[in-house]
């Protein structure tokens, strides 16, 4: 968690210097992707080295929110893009949005039992299989 965190805070510092220079959209862009690969890494190994880059690459926590580059970038570009009399309304939609992808994330912590039970996996590849669909979707996202 620790890694993650560090990864966290390491990637909102180098993307606060470094975001408007690349562009916002090319940042989350960007981000996505290292979540994915963070992802896969810790689908495809068992060696805490590894499993240690991933965390830390992927920005990967257990905070069960998100509060690093990706919340940064996307609140600036919000407010950038928002006049005086609908920022308020858009940073609360923006906020509710957020708040229901991560419900839904909170959710998708029985994937792993669900494999389990419907697919009859065995515990490590229930993880494993988790991890990829969470690297899909960083992906998506990334698109």
């Amino acid at each position: 968690m620790a890694l993650g965190l560090a990864g966290c805070a390491s990637g909102t510092l180098t993307g606060t210097l470094w975001a408007d220079r690349l562009g916002r959209r090319r940042t989350l862009m960007m981000l996505g992707m290292l979540m994915a690969l963070g992802g896969i890494v810790t689908a495809l190994t068992q060696h805490f080295m590894f499993l240690a880059f991933g965390f830390a690459l992927g920005m990967i926590n257990g905070m069960g929110r998100d509060r690093g580059l990706g919340l940064t970038v996307e609140q600036a570009m919000l407010a950038q893009l928002s006049g005086h009399q609908e920022r308020t309304l858009r940073f609360a939609w923006y906020n509710v949005a957020v708040d229901s992808g991560n419900a839904l994330g909170a959710l998708m912590a029985l994937l792993p039992a669900l494999l389990r039970q419907q697919w009859h996996l065995d515990t490590l590849p229930s993880y494993q299989w988790t991890w990829c669909f969470y690297a899909v979707l960083c992906l998506a996202s990334a698109l």
